[in-house]
């Protein structure tokens, strides 16, 4: 699981904000699709697999959690990761039509829009 988070790694920012999280989690998600399209694998533009990565990754927290916690891990560490966890669960929640709408005027040079007849 958490190789898929290898795109994030390579450009990561540690103090983004929730904003910017999800524009490179999605953006990554659909260069993933992309580059299965292009290799004539199964690919999905759908944003359901990016719910479901952070999804995984709320998963991975927890054992990370539980791991640490099973070792004597101290309240900070188990509190850093559950504090990384609660961003991780509002940024599945957040990727829906809405914050589409909201990112959708970013790219209005790149949508094609009908020319009206004068």
């Amino acid at each position: 699981m958490l190789d898929k988070l290898r795109p994030m790694a390579y450009l990561h920012q540690p103090f983004s904000t929730m904003d910017e999280t999800l524009f490179r989690s999605v953006s990554s998600y659909l260069m993933a699709q992309f580059l299965h399209h292009s290799d004539n694998q199964q690919h999905n533009f759908d944003l359901e697999g990016v719910r479901q990565l952070f999804n995984d990754i709320t998963l991975t927290n927890e054992s990370f959690a539980l791991r640490i916690q099973s070792i004597g891990g101290r309240d900070a560490n188990i509190n850093a990761l559950l504090g990384l966890d609660i961003a991780v669960k509002i940024g599945g929640m957040s990727v829906d039509s809405d914050w589409l709408e909201k990112v959708k005027p970013l790219f209005s040079g790149f949508i094609r829009r009908e020319v009206q007849a004068p």
